[in-house]
């Protein structure tokens, strides 16, 4: 799969359901390469990136109005309220205390600024990582020597949460915003070729429009707590 592919078909997602934005100050969170950074922060005026380490080959090193931090998404070095726009992109299945890093993100973000959340869909059949068929209905405390096994150690710590268990975390924390969920199913073109032509299938019949490959959950940070959901 492209990442400058997926990239753009992300963003095209969050442009469906939010028209006419302009963030000023971006915050990708769990930059990676740095494919979505670019595409995400594409007309912003400053773009700041943190991971706990970026590769050799990120794409963002040499443009100019980028500026990468080396930090935990647990701590992260900001003051309140200076981001418009703030992203964690498969981020959140990898940390431990998932509830305190949303609070934390959402605390960065202005009144009217969108913090965008893309998570694997726990229920697929099919862990795209590893290709494993069901590897996260293995419970959490043997995930690891059942990742160990087929030589995919570096899996065993993920915990995706359920898009119904990330929508409680929000409750729980009682961020004032409103949200809506878009469903994540990327065209044909951009899937693995050797994969391709059972997706188009089940893309075919409609399977992926049930148990799509993850969701996008879009808050909007406002003065009064209201529910939109699209799912």
């Amino acid at each position: 799969m492209s990442a400058g592919e997926r990239a753009k078909y992300l963003k095209s997602l969050f442009a469906e359901a939010v028209r006419d934005f302009v963030s000023i100050r971006y915050l990708d969170v769990g930059a990676g390469l740095g494919y979505n950074s670019l595409a995400f922060g594409r007309d912003a005026h400053d773009i700041l990136v943190v991971d706990l380490h970026f590769p050799e080959n990120n794409v963002l090193r040499d443009v100019d109005n980028v500026h990468m931090v080396v930090a935990d998404a647990r701590f992260l070095p900001f003051r309140d309220e200076v981001f418009d726009m703030i992203s964690l992109f498969s981020v959140i299945e990898h940390v431990s205390n998932q509830e305190a890093v949303i609070k934390d993100v959402f605390r960065l973000l202005k009144a009217n600024g969108y913090l965008i959340i893309q998570i694997p869909n726990k229920f697929f059949p099919i862990e795209l990582h590893s290709g494993l068929p069901f590897a996260f209905f293995v419970p959490l405390k043997v995930r690891g020597r059942f990742f160990k096994k087929f030589g995919h150690e570096g899996l065993g710590k993920i915990n995706v949460p359920s898009i119904g268990q990330l929508k409680n975390m929000i409750l729980r924390v009682g961020l004032e915003c409103e949200f809506c969920i878009r469903k994540v199913v990327y065209p044909p073109v951009i899937i693995w070729s050797k994969l391709r032509f059972f997706y188009k299938i089940a893309l075919k019949l409609g399977i992926l429009s049930v148990i799509p490959l993850g969701y996008m959950l879009i808050l909007k940070k406002v003065a009064r707590w209201h529910l939109k959901d699209s799912v």
